[in-house]
């Protein structure tokens, strides 16, 4: 059956080839343009149980108005100055003013209008702090997180006369923890893919043939994207789920094109026509990627039975990119080849001989290790391998995420610094 489903998937591809790769332009510009919204949509939290004890006492306590702040600012006395001076004092309860005043802001707080309490003082005197929830922990509304992040920096944040003011909490930590994943992907990915390109240029010796694996891992991050956002319109995301669609989908699209174009390659060189090669390719190569990509997608499934988003997270990015990964080699990249034909070794940078698989040098290889796999495994030190990358586990430190994630530099983790260092009584501490 999936033998008569791959073959008529190979002959749509051969007879409608323009119409499936102007189908998947739109679908990928639109897959874009909506798939780069999700960064705004994704949390860092999710790493607790709902149904746990401590769950069910913070529902208790949300339901009778008692939220844990998500909004905390540090205020800073210039010149020394205590907290207490009145100066100082004034200042701080303006910006108290300010944050009730800001809008989408909730059970604001300080250490002027709460009646000085010692936990909002920090240990020298010359730092205060101010609490607060928006409006979405206060009633339980969805609202645009980054929106109210953007007025608190632009409103509240920095100089105010003869205070100082940063921001903590959640809110910021979570704002800034998405902007630096996606700054540090497009940072990875601007290495990863000339890197990846030239090696594919070493495998096929042709700058085109090395481009179709590479278009295929693409296709796949995006579109997986624009599923993520979907997703994270209905229920919530890990921002870290983010990290599982740029490695696999980049890992499996190159991976299941590779094998797709090498087939087709060795089918057009056995002096198939295009047509002929399109269709033996998809036929039995694309068992292969169906079979691999749903084992895949189904060891992935098994983290969507835990009630931590964090880990149903894995599922919801894994199974969308691996899904996109088989479409774009079996229906997207034939269509491709389709348009290309012979043209697949265009650009020719490196000669490279196109041999049967019974012939190549990674088939010699394989049967070598096959008829000695204990002395080969003994001889490349398998074990003492595994032993060494293991090695830095021994050392690791598990914990939650929160500040300590981002960079020293950034502006929350400061603040949360000064939370730890300077006010014993942690009462705006995130850990």
């Amino acid at each position: 059956m999936l033998d008569r489903l791959l073959t008529r998937t190979a002959h749509v591809a051969v007879h409608r080839a323009r119409l499936i790769l102007a189908l998947a332009v739109v679908a990928l510009i639109a897959a874009g343009a909506y798939g780069f919204t999700v960064f705004g949509k994704l949390g860092s939290e999710g790493f607790e149980d709902p149904g746990s004890e401590s769950a069910k006492a913070q529902r208790l306590l949300d339901g009778r108005g008692i939220h844990d702040p998500d909004i905390v600012l540090v205020v800073s006395a210039k010149d020394g100055r205590s907290v207490d001076d009145p100066d100082v004092a004034a200042a701080g309860l303006a910006v108290t003013q300010k944050l009730i005043d800001l809008g989408p802001v909730a059970d604001v707080g300080s250490y002027w209008s709460l009646g000085k309490p010692d936990a909002l003082r920090s240990d020298d005197g010359t730092r205060a702090m101010l609490v607060a929830s928006t409006d979405a922990a206060a009633s339980g509304e969805r609202i645009d997180d980054s929106e109210v992040y953007t007025m608190l920096t632009r409103q509240i944040v920095g100089e105010q006369g003869l205070i100082d003011v940063q921001l903590g909490g959640f809110l910021a930590i979570n704002q800034e923890l998405n902007t630096q994943i996606s700054g540090d992907l497009a940072r990875a990915e601007s290495f990863a893919i000339p890197i990846t390109l030239i090696l594919l240029v070493l495998v096929f010796g042709s700058l085109v043939a090395a481009s179709l694996p590479l278009l295929i891992g693409i296709v796949s991050i995006i579109g997986s994207f624009a599923a993520l956002s979907v997703i994270a319109d209905l229920t919530d995301v890990s921002v870290f789920s983010i990290n599982l669609v740029t490695g696999l989908g980049m890992g499996l699209g190159i991976d299941y094109a590779l094998l797709i174009v090498n087939r087709y390659r060795e089918e057009l060189h056995g002096g198939a026509s295009k047509e002929e090669a399109i269709t033996t390719t998809v036929r039995r190569t694309g068992r292969t990627i169906v079979f691999s990509g749903l084992t895949v997608a189904l060891a992935l499934a098994a983290m969507m039975v835990f009630p931590l988003y964090f880990l149903r997270s894995f599922a919801y990015s894994g199974i969308a990119v691996v899904l996109l990964a088989i479409v774009g080699a079996i229906i997207v990249l034939p269509a491709m080849l389709m348009v290309l034909g012979k043209r697949i070794d265009s650009v020719t940078i490196l000669k490279r001989s196109v041999r049967p698989p019974e012939e190549g040098f990674f088939s010699r290889l394989a049967q070598r290790i096959m008829h000695r796999p204990v002395a080969i495994a003994v001889a490349v030190g398998v074990t003492a391998v595994l032993v060494v990358l293991g090695t830095p586990f021994l050392h690791a430190e598990w914990g939650n995420v929160d500040d300590r994630a981002l960079p020293e530099g950034a502006a929350s983790r400061q603040a949360q610094a000064l939370v730890r260092e300077d006010f014993s009584a942690q009462e705006a501490s995130i850990m």
